[in-house]
């Protein structure tokens, strides 16, 4: 990931946390405790990546926490018009069986996409590799490794550029419902805003800026990644 153009990778293992479950980003009696602190980084991050071993054909029970203890965003985007998670790229790195991999990939995305986060194409890692020395001889997950840290970097670099996250935020983009209105019936579309075809819209600007990632993992060093 360094070497593909981020100033720092940060790793955090969930499992030597201590927190609380919950859906909020501080515990139960209103405390700033170890899930805190990961969702600070989270908030300070261009790009997070999620790691998490095939639990029974789910991810892990730690990873799962993170998610219900992110629900604090998504519960503040609804309040206030403001997706924090806008402008940051998300991906995934699942290792295990191949039993289970497509279902942790559908739910782990559909969480990230909900917050508001982009997925870049290639952006979940599947191995089948069950420790640092079988992921790190595997040659088809260290190729999809290369591929994987090529494309989060260009995308995140892309955002950056964009001010998408930033120009969302500021502008208080109202979300739509989830399903319907208030009053259980759907909503009127509203009009369609004017797109400009690719070729009449102005260029990005181009810029150097690093980017940062955090990582989250519960099994981060056992597995090597």
């Amino acid at each position: 990931m360094l070497e593909r153009g981020f100033k720092e990778v940060e790793l955090f293992n969930l499992a030597k946390l201590e927190y609380e479950p919950g859906i909020s980003n501080r515990n139960q009696s209103g405390e700033a405790d170890g899930m805190t602190e990961a969702l600070a980084r989270v908030l300070e991050a261009d790009c997070v990546i999620f790691a998490t071993p095939i639990w029974w054909g789910v991810h892990s029970s730690l990873i799962q926490a993170l998610m219900e203890r992110m629900c604090y965003y998504d519960d503040f985007a609804i309040r206030t018009n403001i997706s924090v998670m806008y402008g940051k790229t998300f991906g995934a790195i699942i290792s295990g069986s191949d039993d289970g991999f497509q279902q942790i990939t559908g739910l782990l995305c559909n969480f990230a996409t909900n917050l508001g986060f982009t997925i870049p194409p290639d952006s979940v890692v599947i191995s089948t590799g069950q420790g640092r020395k079988d992921i790190r001889s595997d040659s088809r997950t260290q190729q999809h490794i290369e591929i994987f840290a090529r494309n989060m970097a260009a995308w995140t670099q892309l955002l950056k550029r964009s001010d998408i996250g930033a120009r969302s935020q500021a502008e208080r983009e109202r979300r739509p419902p989830y399903v319907g209105d208030e009053t259980g019936s759907m909503s009127e579309p509203e009009p369609t805003p004017e797109i400009l075809p690719i070729a009449e819209q102005p260029a990005l600007p181009l810029t150097d800026a690093p980017v940062t990632s955090p990582l989250a993992s519960d099994y981060i060093q056992e597995r090597g990644l």
